[in-house]
Protein backbone atom coordinates (compact mmCIF):
# COMPACT_ATOMS: atom_id res chain seq x y z
CA UNK A 1 0.00 0.00 0.00
CA UNK A 2 1.73 3.31 -1.45
CA UNK A 3 -0.84 6.42 0.51
CA UNK A 4 -2.54 5.76 4.23
CA UNK A 5 -5.58 8.63 4.32
CA UNK A 6 -6.46 9.19 7.77
CA UNK A 7 -9.38 11.24 8.21
CA UNK A 8 -10.65 12.45 11.48
CA UNK A 9 -14.11 13.09 12.66
CA UNK A 10 -16.33 14.00 15.14
CA UNK A 11 -19.36 13.42 13.04
CA UNK A 12 -22.17 14.37 15.39
CA UNK A 13 -22.90 17.92 16.78
CA UNK A 14 -20.18 18.20 19.22
CA UNK A 15 -17.93 19.35 16.72
CA UNK A 16 -14.73 17.71 18.89
CA UNK A 17 -12.56 18.00 15.66
CA UNK A 18 -13.51 19.56 12.95
CA UNK A 19 -16.09 22.35 14.21
CA UNK A 20 -17.44 24.24 12.19
CA UNK A 21 -17.05 22.05 9.82
CA UNK A 22 -20.24 19.37 8.49
CA UNK A 23 -19.53 16.21 9.12
CA UNK A 24 -20.46 13.96 6.21
CA UNK A 25 -17.63 10.85 5.90
CA UNK A 26 -19.89 9.09 3.14
CA UNK A 27 -19.77 12.61 0.98
CA UNK A 28 -15.83 12.36 1.51
CA UNK A 29 -15.57 8.93 1.10
CA UNK A 30 -17.39 9.07 -1.72
CA UNK A 31 -14.96 10.91 -4.10
CA UNK A 32 -12.09 8.61 -2.61
CA UNK A 33 -14.16 6.15 -4.61
CA UNK A 34 -13.63 8.13 -7.53
CA UNK A 35 -10.04 8.47 -7.66
CA UNK A 36 -7.80 7.96 -11.07
CA UNK A 37 -5.02 7.34 -8.10
CA UNK A 38 -6.40 3.79 -6.63
CA UNK A 39 -2.84 2.34 -4.45
CA UNK A 40 -4.09 3.79 -1.15
CA UNK A 41 -6.17 2.59 1.73
CA UNK A 42 -8.59 4.58 4.26
CA UNK A 43 -7.89 5.04 7.86
CA UNK A 44 -11.11 6.54 9.52
CA UNK A 45 -9.97 8.04 12.79
CA UNK A 46 -13.59 8.50 15.24
CA UNK A 47 -13.92 10.31 18.25
CA UNK A 48 -17.09 9.48 19.27
CA UNK A 49 -18.27 6.29 17.99
CA UNK A 50 -17.13 3.00 19.10
CA UNK A 51 -15.22 1.08 16.35
CA UNK A 52 -18.30 -1.61 16.15
CA UNK A 53 -21.29 1.60 15.92
CA UNK A 54 -19.17 2.84 13.15
CA UNK A 55 -18.87 -0.26 11.15
CA UNK A 56 -22.59 -0.55 11.73
CA UNK A 57 -23.70 2.34 10.77
CA UNK A 58 -21.74 2.44 7.43
CA UNK A 59 -21.24 -0.58 4.58
CA UNK A 60 -17.43 -0.16 3.83
CA UNK A 61 -17.56 -3.39 1.72
CA UNK A 62 -18.92 -1.34 -1.18
CA UNK A 63 -15.74 0.73 -1.25
CA UNK A 64 -12.95 -1.00 -3.64
CA UNK A 65 -10.66 0.59 -0.83
CA UNK A 66 -9.53 -0.98 2.35
CA UNK A 67 -11.33 1.14 5.51
CA UNK A 68 -10.16 0.41 9.11
CA UNK A 69 -11.26 2.26 12.02
CA UNK A 70 -9.23 3.79 14.86
CA UNK A 71 -10.80 4.37 18.27
CA UNK A 72 -9.07 7.26 19.97
CA UNK A 73 -7.89 7.54 23.87
CA UNK A 74 -7.42 10.74 25.21
CA UNK A 75 -7.81 12.11 28.99
CA UNK A 76 -9.26 15.24 26.81
CA UNK A 77 -11.32 12.89 25.13
CA UNK A 78 -13.01 11.75 28.07
CA UNK A 79 -14.16 15.61 29.60
CA UNK A 80 -15.39 16.63 26.42
CA UNK A 81 -12.61 18.59 24.80
CA UNK A 82 -11.15 18.90 21.60
CA UNK A 83 -8.43 15.85 20.73
CA UNK A 84 -7.60 16.01 16.79
CA UNK A 85 -4.04 15.35 17.52
CA UNK A 86 -4.83 12.33 19.25
CA UNK A 87 -7.20 11.48 16.68
CA UNK A 88 -4.62 11.73 13.72
CA UNK A 89 -2.30 9.50 16.16
CA UNK A 90 -4.54 6.79 16.43
CA UNK A 91 -5.25 6.92 12.85
CA UNK A 92 -1.33 6.82 12.13
CA UNK A 93 -0.87 4.02 14.06
CA UNK A 94 -3.31 1.60 12.04
CA UNK A 95 -1.42 3.06 8.72
CA UNK A 96 0.49 1.20 6.36
CA UNK A 97 1.29 3.31 3.85
CA UNK A 98 4.60 4.54 2.42
CA UNK A 99 3.20 8.39 2.44
CA UNK A 100 0.15 9.41 5.11
CA UNK A 101 -2.53 12.21 3.88
CA UNK A 102 -4.13 13.76 7.09
CA UNK A 103 -7.26 14.73 6.24
CA UNK A 104 -11.08 16.11 7.38
CA UNK A 105 -14.29 14.69 7.11
CA UNK A 106 -16.40 17.53 5.37
CA UNK A 107 -13.90 17.26 2.22
CA UNK A 108 -14.73 16.57 -1.57
CA UNK A 109 -11.84 15.28 -3.44
CA UNK A 110 -11.58 15.55 -7.11
CA UNK A 111 -11.09 12.57 -8.52
CA UNK A 112 -7.83 14.07 -10.53
CA UNK A 113 -6.29 14.99 -6.81
CA UNK A 114 -4.68 12.20 -5.41
CA UNK A 115 -2.83 11.09 -9.03
CA UNK A 116 -1.43 14.78 -9.39
CA UNK A 117 -0.48 15.02 -5.86
CA UNK A 118 1.42 11.70 -6.41
CA UNK A 119 2.77 12.76 -9.53
CA UNK A 120 4.65 15.38 -7.49
CA UNK A 121 5.18 12.69 -4.77
CA UNK A 122 6.84 10.16 -6.71
CA UNK A 123 9.42 12.45 -9.24
CA UNK A 124 9.82 15.01 -6.66
CA UNK A 125 9.88 14.01 -3.28
CA UNK A 126 7.64 16.89 -2.62
CA UNK A 127 4.69 16.57 0.11
CA UNK A 128 1.59 18.37 -0.87
CA UNK A 129 -1.05 20.75 0.86
CA UNK A 130 -4.23 20.44 -0.28
CA UNK A 131 -5.73 24.17 -0.79
CA UNK A 132 -8.86 24.05 0.71
CA UNK A 133 -11.67 25.59 -1.17
CA UNK A 134 -14.70 26.35 0.99
CA UNK A 135 -18.30 25.44 0.04
CA UNK A 136 -21.96 24.90 1.13
CA UNK A 137 -24.09 22.99 -0.95
CA UNK A 138 -21.37 22.80 -3.88
CA UNK A 139 -21.71 26.66 -3.60
CA UNK A 140 -18.61 27.89 -2.80
CA UNK A 141 -18.07 30.58 0.01
CA UNK A 142 -16.90 33.98 -0.54
CA UNK A 143 -14.00 33.80 2.76
CA UNK A 144 -14.61 37.59 3.66
CA UNK A 145 -18.30 37.77 4.30
CA UNK A 146 -18.79 34.00 4.26
CA UNK A 147 -22.19 33.68 2.19
CA UNK A 148 -22.52 31.57 -0.19
CA UNK A 149 -22.55 32.27 -3.34
CA UNK A 150 -23.99 31.50 -6.76
CA UNK A 151 -20.28 30.34 -8.26
CA UNK A 152 -19.68 26.22 -8.46
CA UNK A 153 -16.70 25.48 -9.79
CA UNK A 154 -12.71 27.12 -8.71
CA UNK A 155 -12.15 27.79 -12.15
CA UNK A 156 -15.50 29.96 -12.07
CA UNK A 157 -14.15 31.23 -8.85
CA UNK A 158 -10.50 32.88 -10.20
CA UNK A 159 -12.57 34.55 -13.28
CA UNK A 160 -14.62 36.23 -10.58
CA UNK A 161 -12.44 36.81 -8.56
CA UNK A 162 -13.71 35.07 -5.65
CA UNK A 163 -12.05 35.42 -2.03
CA UNK A 164 -11.68 31.35 -1.30
CA UNK A 165 -9.78 32.04 1.68
CA UNK A 166 -8.07 29.25 3.77
CA UNK A 167 -4.64 28.05 2.37
CA UNK A 168 -5.70 30.10 -0.89
CA UNK A 169 -4.11 33.41 0.92
CA UNK A 170 -0.76 31.19 -0.07
CA UNK A 171 -1.26 31.58 -3.66
CA UNK A 172 0.95 34.21 -3.55
CA UNK A 173 3.94 31.87 -3.47
CA UNK A 174 3.41 30.11 -6.34
CA UNK A 175 4.87 30.30 -9.86
CA UNK A 176 4.85 28.38 -13.24
CA UNK A 177 6.07 25.02 -13.38
CA UNK A 178 7.05 24.30 -17.06
CA UNK A 179 7.63 20.23 -15.82
CA UNK A 180 4.46 20.11 -14.70
CA UNK A 181 2.53 23.07 -16.49
CA UNK A 182 0.72 24.65 -13.08
CA UNK A 183 1.74 27.16 -10.72
CA UNK A 184 3.56 25.02 -7.96
CA UNK A 185 4.81 26.94 -4.22
CA UNK A 186 7.82 24.53 -4.43
CA UNK A 187 9.46 23.43 -0.31
CA UNK A 188 11.54 26.43 -0.70
CA UNK A 189 9.23 28.60 -0.75
CA UNK A 190 6.95 26.97 1.35
CA UNK A 191 6.23 28.42 4.95
CA UNK A 192 5.79 26.31 8.02
CA UNK A 193 2.74 28.25 9.44
CA UNK A 194 0.63 27.55 6.31
CA UNK A 195 0.91 23.81 7.08
CA UNK A 196 -2.69 23.01 7.62
CA UNK A 197 -4.98 20.22 7.67
CA UNK A 198 -5.00 18.32 4.08
CA UNK A 199 -1.53 17.61 4.40
CA UNK A 200 1.24 14.62 2.88
CA UNK A 201 3.65 13.82 4.56
CA UNK A 202 6.48 10.70 4.37
CA UNK A 203 6.01 8.00 6.93
CA UNK A 204 10.00 8.52 7.69
CA UNK A 205 9.74 12.06 8.44
CA UNK A 206 6.61 11.55 10.56
CA UNK A 207 7.81 8.73 13.05
CA UNK A 208 10.98 10.66 12.93
CA UNK A 209 9.19 13.81 14.91
CA UNK A 210 6.94 11.65 16.79
CA UNK A 211 3.62 12.16 15.33
CA UNK A 212 1.04 15.60 16.59
CA UNK A 213 1.61 16.41 19.71
CA UNK A 214 -0.81 15.81 21.87
CA UNK A 215 -0.15 18.53 24.36
CA UNK A 216 -2.34 20.52 21.35
CA UNK A 217 -5.17 18.60 22.34
CA UNK A 218 -7.78 20.34 25.23
CA UNK A 219 -7.88 23.44 22.99
CA UNK A 220 -8.62 24.09 19.43
CA UNK A 221 -6.09 26.07 17.35
CA UNK A 222 -2.27 25.40 15.87
CA UNK A 223 -3.22 21.83 16.05
CA UNK A 224 -2.37 21.40 12.47
CA UNK A 225 0.29 24.16 11.95
CA UNK A 226 2.65 22.71 14.66
CA UNK A 227 3.23 19.82 12.70
CA UNK A 228 4.72 22.00 10.30
CA UNK A 229 6.68 23.96 12.32
CA UNK A 230 8.48 20.86 13.78
CA UNK A 231 9.20 19.37 10.58
CA UNK A 232 10.58 22.42 9.22
CA UNK A 233 12.77 22.45 12.84
CA UNK A 234 13.95 18.80 12.39
CA UNK A 235 14.90 19.91 8.82
CA UNK A 236 12.08 17.96 7.09
CA UNK A 237 9.72 20.33 5.61
CA UNK A 238 8.98 18.89 2.61
CA UNK A 239 5.60 20.64 1.83
CA UNK A 240 4.64 22.28 -1.39
CA UNK A 241 1.39 23.88 -2.84
CA UNK A 242 -0.04 22.81 -6.38
CA UNK A 243 -2.76 24.51 -8.14
CA UNK A 244 -4.47 21.45 -9.18
CA UNK A 245 -4.42 20.01 -5.50
CA UNK A 246 -7.29 20.69 -4.05
CA UNK A 247 -10.49 19.91 -2.35
CA UNK A 248 -14.22 21.07 -1.89
CA UNK A 249 -14.68 21.45 1.90
CA UNK A 250 -17.72 21.62 3.33
CA UNK A 251 -18.23 24.20 5.62
CA UNK A 252 -21.36 25.22 8.22
CA UNK A 253 -21.24 28.98 8.45
CA UNK A 254 -23.17 29.52 11.63
CA UNK A 255 -22.28 28.70 14.86
CA UNK A 256 -24.49 25.05 16.24
CA UNK A 257 -25.61 26.20 19.77
CA UNK A 258 -25.22 22.95 20.87
CA UNK A 259 -21.21 23.29 19.89
CA UNK A 260 -21.07 26.60 20.98
CA UNK A 261 -22.85 25.43 24.48
CA UNK A 262 -20.26 22.47 24.49
CA UNK A 263 -16.67 24.81 23.95
CA UNK A 264 -17.80 27.79 25.81
CA UNK A 265 -15.69 28.41 28.80
CA UNK A 266 -13.36 25.37 27.54
CA UNK A 267 -10.20 27.46 26.90
CA UNK A 268 -7.26 25.66 29.16
CA UNK A 269 -4.34 26.87 27.18
CA UNK A 270 -3.14 29.63 24.73
CA UNK A 271 -2.01 26.77 21.99
CA UNK A 272 0.01 30.12 20.35
CA UNK A 273 2.06 30.25 23.20
CA UNK A 274 2.63 26.31 23.34
CA UNK A 275 3.92 26.33 19.78
CA UNK A 276 6.15 29.33 20.35
CA UNK A 277 7.84 27.79 23.98
CA UNK A 278 8.30 24.81 21.32
CA UNK A 279 10.47 26.96 19.00
CA UNK A 280 11.74 28.64 21.50
CA UNK A 281 13.13 25.28 23.06
CA UNK A 282 13.92 24.16 19.72
CA UNK A 283 11.98 21.01 20.21
CA UNK A 284 10.87 19.13 17.35
CA UNK A 285 10.16 15.84 18.23
CA UNK A 286 6.78 15.39 20.12
CA UNK A 287 4.96 14.31 23.17
CA UNK A 288 8.70 13.99 24.55
CA UNK A 289 9.42 17.06 26.75
CA UNK A 290 7.84 17.98 30.60
CA UNK A 291 7.78 21.60 30.93
CA UNK A 292 7.94 23.12 34.14
CA UNK A 293 5.83 24.73 36.35
CA UNK A 294 6.94 28.32 34.99
CA UNK A 295 6.88 27.20 31.35
CA UNK A 296 3.12 25.81 31.78
CA UNK A 297 1.85 28.85 33.47
CA UNK A 298 3.15 31.32 30.60
CA UNK A 299 1.58 29.37 28.06
CA UNK A 300 -2.05 29.23 30.34
CA UNK A 301 -1.51 33.03 30.38
CA UNK A 302 -0.68 34.12 27.11
CA UNK A 303 2.42 35.41 28.08
CA UNK A 304 5.02 34.08 25.19
CA UNK A 305 3.47 35.64 22.49
CA UNK A 306 1.90 38.85 23.84
CA UNK A 307 -0.27 38.84 20.91
CA UNK A 308 -3.35 40.81 21.59
CA UNK A 309 -5.47 38.38 19.45
CA UNK A 310 -4.89 35.85 21.38
CA UNK A 311 -4.97 37.36 24.69
CA UNK A 312 -7.92 38.74 24.21
CA UNK A 313 -9.23 35.03 22.90
CA UNK A 314 -8.05 33.72 26.15
CA UNK A 315 -9.87 36.43 28.45
CA UNK A 316 -13.31 35.74 26.77
CA UNK A 317 -13.30 31.92 26.93
CA UNK A 318 -11.32 31.73 30.14
CA UNK A 319 -13.78 30.13 32.32
CA UNK A 320 -12.23 26.64 32.19
CA UNK A 321 -12.90 24.10 34.54
CA UNK A 322 -10.11 24.71 36.57
CA UNK A 323 -9.60 20.66 37.45
CA UNK A 324 -9.22 20.58 33.72
CA UNK A 325 -6.69 23.11 33.62
CA UNK A 326 -5.06 21.23 36.33
CA UNK A 327 -5.07 17.98 34.75
CA UNK A 328 -3.42 19.65 31.41
CA UNK A 329 -0.51 21.17 33.89
CA UNK A 330 -0.51 17.90 35.48
CA UNK A 331 0.00 15.09 32.71
CA UNK A 332 1.28 16.79 30.35
CA UNK A 333 1.60 14.22 27.65
CA UNK A 334 4.89 12.08 27.09
CA UNK A 335 4.70 9.11 25.13
CA UNK A 336 6.40 7.05 21.70
CA UNK A 337 3.63 7.27 18.91
CA UNK A 338 4.09 3.45 18.10
CA UNK A 339 2.82 3.17 14.18
CA UNK A 340 3.38 -0.79 13.82
CA UNK A 341 2.19 -1.35 10.39
CA UNK A 342 5.29 -1.77 7.96
CA UNK A 343 4.35 -0.69 4.46
CA UNK A 344 3.81 -3.07 2.00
Amino acid sequence: MLVSIIISTARQKNGLVAYPNKHHIEFTLGSLRRQHFKDFEVIISDAIHSVRDLEEEIDFSKYPFPVKVAKPTSVFLDEGLWSSQATRNAGASLASGNYFLFADDCAFFPASALRNAMDVVLTKGWMPNFLCHRTNGRRLIDAVSHEPTKIRTYNEAKSNGLHLGGMDSRLGNMQHDEKFGVKICKPANFYWQHHYAFNFVTREDFEYVNGYDENFDGEKSMDDVELGSRLQMAGRLRSCLIENVYVYEEYQNHVDPSVFKNMEGYSIKMNNDLLWLMRIKEQWRANSTLYSDEELSAVMEGRYSGDPHWIQRLKIRNKANEAVRDLWRSNVVVKELVTANKPT
